[in-house]
Parts: structure tokens; sequence; C-alpha cells
């Protein structure tokens, strides 16, 4: 909510919400009914059913708009595509795990009007599925999860992306023409503990083509 309130968003304007895993960092019912409060109006929650069994139990007798279900995210190994306001969503799966037996965490591929970007974190390897349903998509925007630095011996490797680890991605999606020609690769979801400065990671990434995310960053695809 106060990155909402410091990018200055319109929270009018959000009717729908992706949700990527129920991890607390990600996910917070009691935010999203503040949310449809503000919005003043319903808004639709897409998500897995994890994440649902965590919005009813937790938003209940919060104040807040109602909060519609109209997508449940299965686990297919056919990917459930979402259709909604000219956009084409496509929920893949995601190589992290959570304190759900049995959750199946999500990336998004976003589309609409000839463009394309995939929302990629938290996560780290792609699982096979999701890779090579990138292949050929040449998408025009990359957000990679970049947690863990160039950090060797880290244990979150399991879950998360270290630089040298998203380098050997990009040149192999690069082969599979995974990206457009002039597609922007992004680094988001950087862990302040493991990471160098801005600057100095604006400088590290730049040698391979990356941007550094950062907090209000707008993007023209």
């Amino acid at each position: 909510l106060n990155e909402l309130e410091i990018s200055g968003t319109d929270v009018s304007g959000i009717r729908r919400v992706l949700v990527s895993h129920s991890h607390h960092d990600h996910f917070r019912p009691d935010h999203l009914c503040a949310m449809a409060l503000k919005a003043g109006h319903p808004i639709e929650i897409c998500a897995n059913a994890a994440a649902l069994d965590k919005l009813k139990a937790q938003s209940e007798g919060l104040p807040g708009a109602e909060l519609l279900v109209p997508h449940l995210l299965e686990a297919n190994e056919a990917p459930t595509v979402l259709e909604f306001d000219g956009y084409t969503v496509t929920p893949l799966r995601s190589n992290h795990q959570t304190d759900v037996p049995g959750e199946q965490t999500m990336h998004f591929l976003v589309e609409k009007d000839g463009k394309s970007v995939f929302y990629g974190t938290d996560g780290a390897w792609l699982p096979t599925a999701t890779g090579k349903y990138l292949y050929g998509k040449k998408l025009n925007c990359y957000l990679f999860d970049a947690t863990c630095a160039e950090h060797e011996g880290e244990y979150r490797i399991y879950e998360h992306n270290t630089l040298p680890m998203i380098r050997m991605m990009v040149s192999v999606m690069r082969t599979q023409n995974v990206f457009a020609d002039d597609a922007k690769l992004v680094l988001v979801h950087l862990a302040p503990s493991l990471h160098k400065s801005h600057a100095e990671t604006e400088v590290i990434a730049a040698k391979d083509g990356l941007t550094v995310a950062y907090d209000g960053m707008e993007l023209e695809i």
C-alpha cells in the first residue's frame, strides 16, 4: 500500500490482481481489502488454491469492497490462459517453494496489442516446461528475479537467482528467440543485504545489457 502511494498510482484503476504465490511479502489479504475499499469497487483476484484459502481466512470481517475470485490458477500441464480487457495472461509454473504443501507458484506472461511482458519473480531456474513455452516468443520485456546478486554459496539459489544464473539463462534465451531485438531485460526483487549499492549494481548489470529496477520505475514497451 505504501508503494502505491509513493508511485502515485490511481487505485481506482485497479480491477484485477494476479497473485504469484502465498508468501507474505507478495500476498496480503488485508492490503487487498484496503485497496478495494479505496478503489470503491470490487477487485478480482486470480490466484492458486493456497492463496485463495488464505484470502478467505484472513479477509473475513475486514472492511473493504468485495474481492471476487473468478479465476483459480491450476497447476495444469497445459497453461490456463486468461483473457480480459484486451489482455491475455498465461500463468506458468515457477521454481519457488512456500510453507503450503503442494502449492504451485506462478510466473505470468502478459500480452496486449502485440506486446508482451514476462513477470518472473519469485523463482530461480525456470521449470523445463515454462522455459520451453517461451521459445520463439520474442518478448518485449522480461523481469528477472535477481535476489542473490553475485553471492556464491548462497542457499537461496534453490528458489532465487544469482546474477551468474541470469547470465546463463539470458544466453540460452537469446539462442531460442525468447526476446525481441529491443527487449528490456530488468532485474527485480533485489535483496539489499546481498547486492552492492544501486549505482554499483547498475554498472555490473549494464555489462550484460540488463536494467536494474527501482521504486517508481516506468518502462515504455
